[in-house]
């Protein structure tokens, strides 16, 4: 009987259907359980069998986290073989050997119309020329599980990973999947579209949906407010005509009226902005990116800002078009141009700001530096709170750094700022890079 795969939900964008075979390289063992659990909550609550294949104390971590959600009945669709049998890890691995054992496993499986999804902690001894069992072995598994129609995770551990067999193993693989994030293999096909992992999806849903709600918030409060505010400014400007009959003083208090205001409405619109940029899917969402499209766009527009301001600004672009790391080009804009702005509006007229551009360690670094007014103990910890401003003296919503710490921490990056009063600031933001494209 033919077994129907209806699709496995990887997250809300992206399923995966018959024959999609899944190289999982994990670094972290609480990660890789959480990756497992959700792989197979998924499967169970669609109605499929799934095959789970690894060490007796990963599966009973596993069966005690779904017997919380599932019952007895729907837990005998999971079945289990230890690793260290299924992988015959006392001799010698062999590629036919472990692809036949599985053939004879599936056919013990219950007769079903049910799809299946397998799991396996791939492990082996060690042994001669065993890179190229491995692959051998993957090679002859992606045609089975192509041929069965299944959906196949092998999961590796990466500190066990030899650098040229994840190469190879890239090609027997469709998608290729750590600890945080699914893409699609791009040594297999030639999408490069990626997606966050099994367990993360959940969580940044939920962010989003939460950054949706306070938008919505922000915008009934905002309506709630500006409607006394344009009463009480309009009132202001009626007695304000009759400037001949008001003393000094009162003239004075009146224009504060009118000033504080003005303050009051920018403050919120800058609260629905952040709460926008948050929210948007155009800001948040994960894709692979060129940033260095992104880099010189904003060098561009700093160029104009500077001379605008009348400072001296210097930027070294340290990297080439092939590299690639995972963001999206308008929140990696926003993170930029806010913190190169940020540098010139707080550096004197004839200051210097600089922006480098390297890579370090597999890792895009952007350092900003100024020569400007700097910060204090007290400033710098308080610098990513929502409404906390940069220097008390200047006008601005004190948000921007807000934003530019969420979208930092959800392309995965890291920004640390070092600063002294009078000596200026500099900050460093650093992202991880992606494999990089072929030179061809």
């Amino acid at each position: 009987m033919d077994r129907v795969l209806r699709g496995i939900s990887i997250n809300r964008d992206f399923k995966v259907e018959n024959g999609a075979h899944i190289l999982y390289l994990f670094q972290q063992q609480t990660s890789y359980l959480e990756n497992l659990v959700s792989y197979v909550t998924d499967g169970l609550a669609l109605g499929h069998i799934v095959v789970v294949v690894d060490s007796t104390k990963a599966y009973n971590q596993l069966v005690k986290r779904l017997s919380i959600q599932f019952s007895e009945e729907n837990l005998q669709y999971v079945f289990f073989e230890n690793n260290e049998q299924f992988y015959n890890t006392h001799e010698d691995f062999h590629a036919e050997s472990i692809v036949k054992h599985f053939g004879q496993f599936m056919a013990s499986l219950p007769e079903s119309s049910h799809a299946v999804l397998t799991w396996a902690h791939v492990i082996w001894r060690k042994q001669p020329d065993i890179l190229t069992k491995i692959d051998e072995f993957e090679q002859i598994a992606d045609k089975s599980v192509k041929g069965q129609r299944l959906v196949s995770v092998c999961a590796y551990d990466g500190g066990e990973m030899d650098a040229n067999l994840l190469v190879k193993l890239q090609r027997s693989h469709d998608y290729f999947m750590t600890d945080k994030e699914l893409i699609r293999s791009p040594l297999y096909a030639s999408s490069r579209a990626k997606f966050p992992s099994l367990s993360v999806q959940s969580k940044i849903e939920s962010e989003l949906d939460l950054y949706k709600s306070k938008l919505d918030f922000a915008h009934v409060v905002s309506h709630e407010v500006r409607n006394p505010l344009t009463i009480i400014d309009g009132y202001a400007k009626m007695i304000r005509t009759d400037e001949h009959n008001l003393s000094p003083d009162s003239i004075n208090k009146l224009d504060a009226i009118g000033y504080y205001v003005d303050v009051i409405d920018q403050e919120l619109t800058n609260i629905i902005e952040t709460e926008r940029v948050l929210s948007e899917e155009l800001y948040m969402k994960l894709e692979p990116i060129e940033p260095l499209g992104t880099v010189h766009h904003v060098i561009e527009l700093m160029k104009v800002k500077s001379i605008v301001q009348n400072i001296d600004f210097h930027w070294t672009v340290d990297a080439h078009e092939q590299h690639l790391m995972l963001a999206n080009p308008m929140g990696l804009r926003l993170i930029l141009s806010n913190v190169i702005s940020n540098a010139i509006k707080y550096t004197e007229t004839g200051g210097r700001v600089e922006f480098d551009t390297s890579i370090n360690n597999n890792q895009i670094r952007f350092t900003v530096r100024d020569n400007g007014v700097g910060m204090s103990v007290q400033q710098l910890n308080r610098l990513y709170q929502k409404y906390a401003k940069l220097n008390d003296s200047e006008s601005g919503q004190g948000i921007g750094l807000y934003v530019v710490k969420n979208l930092t921490n959800r392309f995965n990056g890291q920004i640390i700022f070092t600063s002294e009063v009078g000596l200026g600031t500099t900050v460093t933001i650093d992202f991880p890079l992606l494999h990089r494209k072929d030179s061809s």
